[in-house]
């Protein structure tokens, strides 16, 4: 079969990688949103590379068809990229927690592309904008298979976008290694879906489109090792990392310091009101602290301590502005627990330590430093 035989195994063995990660993924028992957007996506993928696998069988005349399954074996291949690319899009947008695909008035406005793009396809053999066909039954594609190369471009770029805002506006700790595999994932996939179009007959996108996958699924495990499933904060051992990096690092103008946020009376509310309730009070906090900490791209990072604290190492100009974080969490704190109409008060008490470059110590002691401050405003508060 010569190339033939290259292209369909070439297909095959990207379909055994995916659904490699398919498997892995299904062990997973709770199937959030984002879990099954990125099974769509492995899905409509292993589906376009079977279809791809009947398209060269057909197109080299291994496999005898009609016109009409000439037809059929060009257009579901690019149905299911279009597809894909749209599964994509929703999986990005349920990660940045934009439930588009939950809220059908904003879900059927973004599905408008895939529709024109599979209705034109799928009209194709009566209008020939897409295919044209010769006196022997060979196809050709049209300017305009090229057009509507754009729709699936349009929704990878568009997912590239939101992940770039999303590094910019929560710092490029938090869960950088992931939005930045979402920025420059979709690039390969276009590049490689436009080479594809020139050289047909040489296996590109299947496999760009495998390297592409698992490189996010990678990424996508590395992030949750690295982040705290309740808060989604990065975590401890995280912390540290950066904690170490920023103290052998001196960037001038700047000057490093540790905040320690304590959640007041959080023992008394998993008592009173539950466990659930006092997770609740956690994740406010969160929100909260990562609130006041996103105006400043990269200077703030966040991270959960361990129990009811919070650590977030900043790096300021001026002392003051630890101090101003420090009341801006206090008041997002305050302000979110009497929005949520809690049972109980929400607040929390803050220790501060400066890091001196010119005297170095630990991390460790670094953060005893700012819990002394941090029992000290607490012993003064009372």
């Amino acid at each position: 079969m010569g190339h033939a035989t290259y292209y369909a195994e070439a297909n095959i063995v990207c379909i055994l990688f995916l659904t490699i990660i398919h498997h892995q993924l299904n062990k997973v028992s709770d199937k959030s949103l984002q879990q099954v957007m990125f099974t769509n996506v492995l899905n409509c993928l292993n589906a376009y590379f079977l279809s791809d696998i009947f398209w060269i069988l057909v197109k080299e005349n291994y496999i005898e068809c009609s016109t009409s399954g000439k037809y059929i074996s060009n257009i579901v291949p690019f149905i299911l990229i279009i597809l894909a690319s749209f599964f994509w899009f929703l999986y990005v947008e349920a990660v940045m927690n934009n439930n588009i695909a939950r809220q059908p008035k904003l879900l059927i406005p973004a599905a408008i592309p895939f529709i024109i793009a599979s209705a034109f396809i799928i009209s194709a053999p009566y209008t020939g904008f897409v295919f044209d066909i010769n006196a022997v039954g060979n196809f050709s594609y049209t300017s305009f298979y090229h057009i509507l190369m754009i729709v699936p471009t349009l929704y990878l770029l568009i997912s590239s976008i939101t992940a770039t805002k999303m590094i910019h506006k929560k710092g490029r700790y938090n869960n950088y290694n992931r939005n930045r595999a979402f920025v420059f994932f979709p690039i390969a996939p276009v590049i490689a879906g436009y080479l594809q179009t020139i050289f047909t007959t040489a296996p590109i996108l299947c496999y760009i489109m495998t390297i592409g996958i698992t490189y996010v699924y990678i990424s996508v495990i590395q992030g949750m090792i690295t982040i705290d499933t309740l808060t989604q904060t990065n975590n401890r051992s995280l912390m540290f990392k950066y904690l170490s990096s920023k103290m052998r690092t001196h960037e001038e103008g700047l000057s490093l310091f540790t905040l320690i946020i304590d959640i007041d009376s959080l023992e008394n509310i998993n008592s009173n009101f539950g466990r659930d309730e006092g997770d609740k009070a956690l994740k406010k906090v969160a929100d909260a602290i990562k609130e006041a900490c996103s105006s400043q791209r990269s200077r703030f990072f966040v991270s959960r301590y361990g129990g009811d604290a919070f650590i977030v190492i900043a790096e300021v100009e001026y002392k003051a502005e630890a101090s101003w974080l420090a009341d801006k969490i206090k008041s997002n704190v305050r302000l979110i627990g009497e929005h949520s109409n809690l049972p109980y008060k929400l607040s929390v008490s803050i220790g501060i330590a400066g890091y001196d470059y010119m005297e170095p110590i630990t991390p460790s002691a670094l953060i005893a430093r700012a819990d002394t401050n941090l029992q000290k405003n607490k012993a003064s508060a009372s």
